[in-house]
């Protein structure tokens, strides 16, 4: 229960807790607050900025100045530093077509490029002349599906890799490389099509060694894992046909994972589990086979009616998760899997392993089962409630872990199939509380669809894992009919009642016995400053719209009082919406909420 009685007031609290398994036993719904760091509290949390994304420059005009080795285009909208261009045309001697530049030194509508985006020495050209160019562009009729988190293996940088519907390789870093801005995407290498076997779709994405493998489908539908040594040597050392993998890879799905317990890199796809191992007391080296032992989805092998979609590890066993109503258990020494564990739901989408459990997220009912690796047992179902829908279909989109929290994302369908907005964006679950919410919505407010990414965002440097991490530190990547977004949290809050809960549906009275209040009340731990407010609303029953009781922006109140302007209920529930502000915020912290004049002696009815 979110509520209890003292004396003649109904007393609302508990937000800490998150949502509830159902809206008639505590919180019915929470997005965009945040309730873990003060418990007790839900406040305003730091809101998402879209990623900022290459502009869109197709055969555009430029010239070419030898003497400045600059270029000089008409507009220069939506260019930042860092920008990837290939030159359709040139005349000038030194900057060759098809070439993959990177724009750096920006001054007005003119520019140097260089190879490479953390390049400081700008490409010479010898003679003037003109030509058409055109930027490489985050596209595609699909979002993202894959990312890998570099936790410092590559080049001391921590960045999120990520390719996009048309098998092109980014790099998303929250810091600042020479010149090129924070907070943006920057091209690594057109990996579908560059050679006649080239990748159409990329499926999987990992880094081990220093390394960044690829996993994905050819045009003859083998896999193929790519590797290339970075950062910032984009497209130059990728080798695009390394090694096939098996045949029996045929539903495209790979997922991959480092293991800590042995360091080598293990991969599922269809029936098969694959693994690349260094050869000890050497180092591996893509180039030399003699550096590394290569099971091309021949590892483990799962019955042929089944196929995987996921792996984990725990402790020293490997977790894969199937299409059918299995967890295979495989202790990465025997022929055969080691264990089976049995789920009453069918097709498991994810396993997140985090300290000594792993949440198994499947089926279509919004199920997440918890497993220590010999027995399973349903650990949260999400509720229907927040869905806006009676009896969806939950389609998880991704999970992961961090920072102590279940990161996840889903999207639901109505009995039509159709796609519903209400839940697009990044879940959570903290492990400490059990506590659910919505950490984040998408900051395409109105999008309906499936958010592909959502992932811890790493820090800037290695010496230390909390710079540069900001908000709830995560991404989150979705397409929204016409282009695909990446949203990162930002150090701003919310300034416009994005962030709400819905109490329970509080039963107050009887049809003989109705409950009239007079008044309600709500608090906060600090003060609200100038541009923050709380908006409270009401309803009398679960399908009616909320309509407004009273809403407060003025600095320095603690609480506030509203008159109320219904009587005679049986049910209650309050929507509470806060704001707050860019400047010196206090998060509108809210405390608890009290609805005065419940009748004396009356026992209380939670």
């Amino acid at each position: 229960m979110s509520y209890h009685i003292e004396g003649k007031d109904i007393v609302i609290n508990g937000f800490e807790k998150g949502i509830s398994d159902s809206v008639y036993s505590g919180v019915g719904d929470m997005r965009n607050m945040e309730i873990v760091g003060y418990p007790g509290e839900a406040s305003v949390t730091l809101g998402t900025a879209q990623v900022t994304k290459p502009a869109v420059y197709n055969a555009v005009a430029f010239t070419s100045t030898a003497s400045t080795d600059r270029l000089t285009v008409a507009s220069m909208s939506g260019i930042y530093a860092g920008t990837a261009i290939v030159l359709n045309t040139s005349s000038s001697t030194g900057l060759s077509t098809g070439t993959v530049y990177y724009i750096q030194n920006i001054v007005g509508l003119t520019f140097q490029v260089s190879i490479g985006p953390a390049s400081t020495t700008p490409v010479n050209f010898s003679t003037d002349g003109s030509g058409t160019l055109t930027t490489y562009q985050f596209s595609g009729s699909s979002p993202i599906a894959y990312y890998a988190d570099n936790t410092g293996g590559l080049a001391g940088i921590n960045s999120v890799f990520m390719t996009d519907s048309e098998a092109k390789l980014w790099v998303f870093m929250n810091q600042v490389i020479t010149d090129v801005p924070a907070n943006s995407l920057i091209f690594m290498g057109n990996i579908g099509g560059v050679a006649a076997s080239g990748i159409k779709t990329i499926t999987g994405i990992n880094i081990w060694n220093g390394y960044l493998f690829l996993f994905g489908i050819v045009t003859v539908g083998t896999d193929v894992a790519d590797v290339g040594d970075l950062l910032f040597t984009p497209a130059a050392a990728w080798d695009y046909t390394w090694q096939n993998l098996s045949t029996r890879s045929s539903n495209g799905v790979i997922n991959s994972l480092v293991s800590s317990e042995d360091g080598n890199l293990y991969w599922i796809s269809s029936d098969g589990l694959g693994s690349l191992i260094e050869t000890p007391g050497d180092s591996f080296d893509p180039g030399d086979s003699a550096s590394y032992s290569l099971a091309n989805g021949d590892a483990l092998l799962l019955p042929e009616e089944d196929s995987a979609n996921c792996i984990a590890e725990l402790g020293s066993n490997l977790l894969i998760g199937a299409q059918k109503n299995f967890v295979y258990v495989w202790n990465k020494i025997d022929a055969g899997f080691s264990g089976l564990l049995n789920i009453p739901d069918y097709y498991t989408s994810f396993i997140v392993a985090a300290s000594n459990n792993a949440y198994v997220f499947a089926g279509t009912r919004g199920r997440i089962y918890i497993t220590n690796g010999s027995g399973i047992d349903l650990y949260k179902k999400i509720p229907d409630y927040v869905t806006g829908l009676l009896n969806p279909f939950f389609q998880w989109n991704d999970a992961n872990f961090g920072r102590n929290q279940l990161y996840f994302a889903f999207s639901v369908r109505n009995s039509a199939g159709t796609l519903q907005d209400l839940c697009s964006g990044a879940w959570a679950i903290d492990l400490e509380s059990d506590a659910l919410r919505m950490l984040n919505k998408t900051s395409d407010a109105a999008y309906a669809g499936t958010v592909r990414m959502v992932t811890p965002r790493p820090g800037n440097n290695t010496s230390s894992p909390v710079s540069g991490i900001l908000g709830n530190s995560i991404a989150i990547a979705y397409y929204n009919s016409t282009a695909s977004y990446i949203d990162y949290s930002t150090s701003t809050p919310y300034t416009n009642y994005e962030s709400f809960l819905h109490t329970e549906m509080i039963p107050v009275g009887t049809i003989l016995d109705p409950f009239t209040p007079s008044q309600i009340e709500w608090k906060t731990s600090a003060p609200l400053v100038a541009g923050e407010g709380v908006r409270v609303s009401y309803r009398t029953n679960i399908s009616a719209n909320f309509t407004q009781i009273g809403e407060t922006t003025t600095a320095g109140v603690l609480s506030d009082l509203y008159q109320t302007n219904f009587e005679k209920v049986q049910w209650v529930q309050f929507l509470v919406e806060t704001k707050s502000t860019a400047s010196t915020p206090s998060y509108a912290r809210l405390t608890e909420m009290r609805v005065r004049d419940w009748p004396s002696g009356v026992n209380n009815k939670n």
